[in-house]
């Protein structure tokens, strides 16, 4: 049985770099963590660019289902850790609001009337 763990890191980030360390993490957790299947092959396959990162899936071996959260809670502990120490970004989403000089303009309710030159609604029964 297996879980997969999404993960992302910044644009910036050295992939060999992510790779390594996080298979580093992987081996410590999946050696000491009760239920987790040491023999497994984990596996990284990086797969998005995303709006703020690059997206990637980990795929661990688990002995029963209910062996998933625990191994799962104790690998993301684990990674963000290891990440701050290495310093490997995890990125948030990022928004660019641009604010224009000038009048404030205030949306007004709609009265159904229709201006002159004004289209109408019709009715395609």
């Amino acid at each position: 049985m297996t879980v997969l763990v999404q993960v992302g890191v910044a644009y910036d980030s050295d992939l060999d770099h992510v790779e390594r360390v996080t298979n580093e993490v992987i081996a410590e957790t999946m050696a000491e963590v009760e239920g987790a299947v040491a023999d497994h092959e984990p596996i990284i396959r990086f797969h998005t660019f995303g709006d703020s990162r690059i997206g990637f899936t980990v795929i661990l071996g688990v002995g029963e289902f209910s062996d998933q959260y625990r191994i799962k809670h104790e690998f993301i502990k684990r990674l963000h850790k290891r990440y701050r120490v290495e310093g490997i970004r995890i990125p948030a989403p990022a928004r660019t609001v641009a604010l224009q000089q000038g009048a404030a303009v205030i949306p007004q309710q709609r009265t159904g009337e229709i201006e002159p030159g004004g289209i109408t609604a019709g009715r395609f029964d």
